[in-house]
This record gives structure tokens, C-alpha cells and sequence, in this order.
């Protein structure tokens, strides 16, 4: 019970700093060749990121290194690879939205045009990604596509703020 209350005030007084997007996610398998497709709300806050899956009662809450999983209200635990796996994808998203192009040029060769940016990593990254394709609108981004080693690819598509 505890647990719970400190996580409600910890996401209540980060969300009060925080900008919140309408956002969908398509996951494609290459394993079984089917594309699974997610909505939600993802927010984005100083060294936060949570993902929040309508109809699905999943919250993804990362905060200052550490990831919790909840399904209905109760935490679940998954994996440490899982986690591990989960937390480089949400650091990237971070520095991605935030625009830390230094952060970025340490893990990342960029080739950028217009509103586009292709993203191939440097260092260990490059065991799990094949590369990240950005597409921005005014410097924020608005699809983020994560082509992955086993041939499977992450589509978020940054819709509508949430005011």
C-alpha cells in the first residue's frame, strides 16, 4: 500500500512539469510476420517518461533510472534483459524529444536533412538497433521508427498535446 502511494505522488508531482502527447505505437514481429497496433498517452518530463496504454490498464513509469510495470494497478516484474531493453529505448526517446544532440552524437551517427534524421548507433547500441529513423516537425518530434537487429521495427507516432 505504501509502494502505491509513493508511486502516485511521484507520477502526480512529476505530471505537474510535464508535457503529455496522444500517441500510437505499431509493433511489427518479423518472428511471426503480424503487426500488433497500441494508443495511449506518453508523457514526457524532466528525467521522466511514462507510458500510459488505453484500454489495456499497462503504465510504463521510468524516473531517474528505474523502470516500473504495472498492470492493473499492481506492479509487475519482468525481466532484468526486459528492463534493460525497455530503459535504452526510453533514454533514446528521451534524448530524441528533449533534442540533447550532444548526448546523441556520443551514441549515434546522424545523417540529417529538412525534417528527417537517420540515426545508426556507435557503441553497444548498435547489438540491439539497426538504426532510428526521425521525423520532426519544428524541432520536436512527431514519428520516432526503431529498426531493431531482429528485424523487427517500433513506430511511435507523436499525435495531439494534451493540455
Amino acid at each position: 500500500m505504501m509502494f502505491k502511494l509513493i508511486l502516485i505522488f511521484l507520477l502526480f508531482t512529476s505530471l505537474l512539469i510535464a508535457r503529455s502527447f496522444n500517441f500510437s505505437e505499431i509493433r511489427y514481429s518479423d518472428a511471426i510476420g503480424r503487426s500488433f497496433e497500441f494508443h495511449g498517452k506518453i508523457t514526457f518530463a524532466h528525467d521522466a517518461l511514462l507510458i500510459n496504454y488505453n484500454n489495456d490498464e499497462k503504465i510504463l513509469d521510468y524516473q531517474n533510472g528505474v523502470l516500473v510495470y504495472m498492470e492493473n494497478m499492481k506492479q509487475v516484474e519482468i525481466s532484468q534483459e526486459q528492463k534493460q531493453e525497455i530503459i535504452q529505448y526510453f533514454e533514446i526517446i528521451m534524448m530524441l524529444y528533449k533534442g540533447e544532440n550532444a548526448s546523441l552524437l556520443n551514441e549515434f551517427e546522424i545523417e540529417k536533412t529538412d525534417n528527417l534524421s537517420i540515426l545508426k548507433p556507435k557503441g553497444s547500441l548498435k547489438n540491439f538497433i539497426e538504426k532510428i529513423v526521425l521525423l520532426q516537425d519544428k524541432e520536436a518530434p512527431k514519428e520516432i521508427k526503431l529498426f531493431l537487429k531482429n528485424s523487427d521495427t517500433i513506430t511511435i507516432r507523436i499525435e495531439d498535446e494534451i493540455h
